[in-house]
């Protein structure tokens, strides 16, 4: 095979790689992002189930 040919596939093959690497890349960072944002319909019910604060024996309810 001609180098010229072999020059042309072997960038083929990188340009390939390059995209399928920025593809997995995009996407981890896309389901990671994902996953960090709770949804607003959650936000109220985790705040109202999540502050309660001891102080000493008795339980103090916060209300945002």
């Amino acid at each position: 095979m001609p180098v010229r040919k072999q020059h042309q596939y072997t960038l083929y093959f990188f340009v390939g790689y390059l995209l399928l690497t920025a593809g997995v890349i995009g996407k981890v960072v896309y389901d990671t992002a994902s996953r960090m944002i709770p949804s607003t319909s959650g936000i109220s019910r985790t705040l109202s189930s999540k502050v309660k604060i001891l102080q000493g024996c008795r339980i103090v309810y916060q209300q945002f």
